[in-house]
């Protein structure tokens, strides 16, 4: 039997290399085809028989440290005597960025089993690509830029296309490991609606701009003590953070604590014009935001609290797309933590809802 050496780096989508075997318009990952593996580390090695993938088309996806994508197509024959399991590059039949590559493959799917990533990739096409389109007129209703900075780079993808984002994150041969990616951008989408929501809320005219910016921008990124944008409303300027932190090594104080801190609430709302979060006092409105369904997060509920208990905000709004159990609402809201449950684009009521407590919070 002929068989050839297959290699994979496993990085997720960073730094990263994948084979996915043409059948049809579905992607299959070359492990279905192989007879062996041999693991060392991130390295995958498969040993796949030439007959059960000759004459299908193999795709390679690979990410950089970066994020950047990139997708080439080669033939199994193109393996054969590979001392390292990689293919040879002049064979190829041709090689692109992943942005470019998307014309090729955007109709293409991949092989996927759990049913729970199927559900939320249907989610995912409809609820947060209407998040994306609110967030985005938005933007260009009050002409400014969004700003992905550092780790935002996969949501960054979403909001420039939204079939690339997802086939990035569905690149992960791994189930388990597509869901996990994919979760973690619709968290993001889903904090920056609500950000858009209560901008509505507060009747922004305007983002300020910086003098070291092109044009106003909302600045996304995780942890830093940089606001994410300065409100220029009839009320006066309100300042908000998008992953707020106090400074960049906050989220280093359990190394000392020896315990989990909880550093890092979703959104922060202060009155006022601030240029980094040290400087402020006081927090009028913590928002913290939930998309998952309410059994999958009840557990940090106390994480919820150490918040409030932690940072001390005036007002305290959990924004829940889900719908929350009326008996753990009704415990949440004892501590004096206001809830929106079923909070999403359609859903006039609660938005208003929402609109009311945020005003109600600031004013």
């Amino acid at each position: 039997m002929n068989v050839v050496r297959i290699c994979e780096e496993y990085e997720g989508t960073r730094g990263s290399l994948y084979y996915y075997v043409v059948e049809g318009n579905k992607l299959r990952h070359i492990s279905r085809y192989a007879i062996g593996e041999n693991k060392h580390g991130r390295i995958v090695y498969w040993s796949v028989p030439i007959k059960n993938v000759s004459g299908k088309p193999i795709i390679e996806l690979g990410f950089s440290g970066s994020g950047y994508g990139h997708a080439s197509e080669y033939r199994i024959e193109d393996f054969i005597a590979s001392k390292d399991g990689f293919p040879k590059s002049e064979n190829r039949k041709w090689r692109e960025s992943l942005k470019k590559a998307m014309e090729r493959l955007r109709n293409y799917e991949f092989e996927i089993f759990d049913l729970e990533l199927k559900k939320l990739i249907k989610e995912f096409k409809t609820l947060y690509v209407q998040m994306i389109d609110d967030v985005k007129k938005y933007s260009e209703k009050l002409v400014f830029k969004l700003s992905f900075v550092g780790h935002a780079s996969r949501v960054r993808s979403a909001f420039d296309d939204v079939s690339r984002c997802l086939f990035a994150c569905l690149s992960n041969p791994k189930d388990k490991s597509r869901l996990m990616s994919l979760r973690n951008v619709c968290r993001w989408i889903y904090q920056l609606w609500v950000l858009r929501l209560i901008c509505e809320a507060v009747e922004a005219k305007s983002i300020k701009r910086e003098k070291w910016q092109e044009k106003p921008c909302w600045w996304i990124e995780q942890g830093t003590p940089i606001p994410t944008c300065i409100l220029e409303t009839p009320y006066g300027d309100i300042t908000c953070w998008f992953e707020f932190q106090f400074h960049e090594m906050a989220h280093w104080a359990s190394v000392f604590t020896r315990k989990r801190e909880h550093v890092r609430p979703d959104i922060v709302i202060v009155k006022g014009s601030y240029k980094v979060a040290k400087e402020v006092g006081s927090i009028d409105l913590i928002v913290e935001c939930k998309e998952r369904d309410f059994k999958m997060w009840k557990n940090e509920i106390k994480q919820v609290r150490a918040y409030a208990e932690n940072f001390r905000p005036k007002s305290f709004i959990l924004a829940s797309l889900k719908q929350i159990p009326q008996h753990y609402k009704h415990l949440i809201e004892k501590t004096g933590i206001k809830v929106v449950d079923s909070l999403y684009p359609t859903k006039r009521d609660k938005i208003q809802k929402f609109t009311e407590i945020v005003r109600y919070s600031i004013f």
